[in-house]
């Protein structure tokens, strides 16, 4: 019974080829360059950012360390692949295909966050999460996680492991340039594999 439920859960989960190969190899090139940092974990007990698995964790670089014209770029990507969202979710949403036409004005999204890139390097892994985002609801613009996009900047061939699972078990495979998008909520775990041999790049972004 529990399968079946995921099985629903994972037509909710939504990719596309959406970025040009040239610009997934350029970002990956000149990201080299950039300010990356070790990946933490924010802690609601602690009130607090702290590594996970130590020299295991990933690493990072946001914005302001990521040029403003890449950032709006991979959130052009982001937006186009939302609008397509859009467009499948009252299916979702309905039982029948009467029920199903297009909501006016169906909308949820007020903004997405600017990216944040991650490299995967040899050992490292993201653990099994879901995206309670704390730093979304600071500063001046606040808001709950309701989407999460993961875009990647290269293919799976460049790396052994790595893998993307949802609930432990169930794999998505995705290659230079497509974006994937699930509901940020609970009930999407999901977690990066350990990297084995190689890179594995990519960026996510948050809708709230």
């Amino acid at each position: 019974i529990i399968w079946q439920h995921i099985m629903q859960l994972k037509n909710f989960i939504v990719k596309s080829k959406i970025l040009d190969d040239d610009l997934c190899d350029e970002i990956v090139k000149d990201s080299k360059d950039w300010r990356w940092e070790k990946h933490t974990w924010y802690s609601h007990n602690d009130d607090k950012s702290t590594h996970s698995h130590q020299e295991k964790e990933l690493d990072v670089v946001c914005v302001p360390n990521i040029p403003k014209e890449i950032n709006d770029k991979l959130l052009l990507g982001t937006e186009s692949l939302w609008r397509l969202y859009q467009q499948i979710l009252p299916s979702l949403l309905c039982e029948s295909e009467e029920d199903s036409k297009p909501m006016a004005g169906f909308n949820m999204i007020k903004f997405w966050s600017s990216v944040r890139l991650n490299r995967y390097s040899q050992k490292t892994l993201m653990r099994s999460h879901y995206d309670h985002i704390q730093s979304l609801f600071d500063g001046n613009i606040r808001g709950i996680p309701i989407l999460s996009a993961i875009g990647a900047l290269n293919n799976s061939s460049d790396y052994e492991g790595g893998s993307l699972k949802f609930w432990d078990n169930y794999e998505v495979n995705l290659n230079k340039g497509e974006i994937l998008m699930f509901p940020s909520c609970f009930l999407y775990p999901h977690k990066v594999e350990e990297v084995i041999t190689g890179k594995r790049y990519t960026f996510v972004s948050w809708g709230v």
